[in-house]
């Protein structure tokens, strides 16, 4: 299945004693957009290309390599001599988690997201998300997002799309408690968020296809004072 992330309808935000977004004439914060790669050489190129298409310029994209038998590792390399925001990383496997991690270790962005590399998001994903982070003064955000086929059809599936119609704002102790209880979704690829609170946790990322997502979103909620 492949996710569609939409650049509407912002639906929830983390808030924290965030870094202060640029004044105007200042530069943008740099948007790190983490990309773990294994066997997806059919998809990989359409992720990439959306993630550098993004109306928000002030991006890298790192593209975590880990030890792909197919034309991924090439496919990287090629995308990182076409565009100088495109840094590859190549590991032997490790897994999904130990290869967020790297990605993360070697970000150098203000904000992280990290994008599935079967994934397509729309152009202004990044720049809504930052002008959400900007009028609320949060340190992360969630939007919302769609599961399609392959031929780009409706698909159902047992995620959670993340419609919510309200800002609700809450503390982190509760947040936490909601997304352990599946009111609030662990999507790691459904939010983006300040470095500073993945930062505090140490990248630690316990290695496991169950409970990676649940883990590395709980890091930042963690350290943040309310949610919204």
């Amino acid at each position: 299945m492949i996710f569609i992330a939409y650049d509407v309808a912002i639906v929830m935000v983390w808030y924290m004693s965030m870094i202060g977004l640029p004044r105007q004439g200042f530069p943008g914060p740099l948007v790190s957009i983490v990309m773990p790669v294994y066997g997806v050489e059919k998809y990989l190129d359409e992720a990439v290309s959306d993630a550098l298409a993004q109306t928000y310029r002030r991006i890298e994209v790192v593209l975590v390599d880990d030890g792909s038998s197919d034309s991924c590792p090439g496919k990287c390399d090629g995308w990182a001599a076409k565009d100088d925001r495109v840094r590859v990383i190549h590991q032997p496997n490790g897994g999904l988690s130990h290869a967020r991690n790297t990605g993360m270790a070697a970000a150098r962005g203000d904000y992280l997201y990290f994008m599935d590399p079967d994934d397509r998001i729309a152009p202004g994903l990044v720049q809504v998300c930052l002008d959400a982070a900007r009028r609320y003064d949060a340190d992360l955000v969630m939007f919302r997002f769609d599961t399609i086929a392959e031929d780009g059809s409706p698909l159902k599936s047992p995620y959670r799309h993340n419609e919510y119609n309200e800002t609700v704002e809450l503390p982190a102790d509760q947040a936490i408690r909601l997304q352990v209880k599946g009111a609030i979704d662990s999507y790691f690829w459904a939010f983006l968020a300040l470095r500073s609170t993945h930062l505090r946790q140490g990248f630690a990322s316990p290695d496991g296809p169950q409970i990676s997502d649940l883990a590395l979103s709980a890091n930042p909620i963690c350290t943040s004072t309310r949610a919204d």
